[in-house]
């Protein structure tokens, strides 16, 4: 994916982002850890929302930043649930 995407004429660290993130993604999709996952999914989705505001793209901005949310509120659900039990 990252030859495909890097052109050597106009090279852009923020154009690899999305690639980081898929490729950190796909590393990381079979891991066994709930808490590991969405810190994985905040790290992408962090990628994706630097990507999304150099192009001004704000609803996709805006999905990204939810899902980062969600994603933190999840890990607080977990530790609060392993902490109960």
């Amino acid at each position: 994916q990252l030859i495909l995407t890097m052109n050597p004429n106009s090279f852009n660290l923020i154009e690899c982002l999305p690639v980081i993130a898929t490729v950190g993604l796909t590393w990381f999709i079979d891991t066994e850890s709930n808490i590991t996952f969405k810190k994985v999914i905040i790290v992408t989705c962090t990628c994706w929302l630097i990507y999304d505001f150099s192009y001004t793209n704000y609803v996709a901005m805006s999905f990204d930043f939810f899902t980062i949310i969600s994603n933190f509120m999840g890990i607080k659900m977990i530790q609060k649930d392993k902490g109960a039990a």
